[in-house]
């Protein structure tokens, strides 16, 4: 027997997910890596906390990134 509480999830065909494992030390080097390449003009990068957010954009804008935290300590 299968019993679905809910529809399966399905993305939009315009969206592309997609999940990189890396180890912790890496992970902001290798953010910055993949989005200095123009194919990733637009892109969300979710954090665990609202400080590791603020901490990922603002290491973004300094390798020239262009970056901003979206979270509810924001005006």
């Amino acid at each position: 027997a299968e019993v679905r509480v809910t529809p399966q999830a399905t993305t939009v065909e315009k969206i592309a997910q997609q999940v990189l494992f890396v180890e912790a030390a890496r992970k902001r080097a290798l953010l910055g890596e993949l989005l200095s390449d123009p194919a990733w003009s637009r892109t969300l990068v979710f954090t665990r906390t609202k400080r590791g957010a603020d901490r990922v954009a603002e290491y973004l804008e300094k390798t020239g990134v262009e970056a901003a935290a979206i979270h509810g300590d924001k005006s």
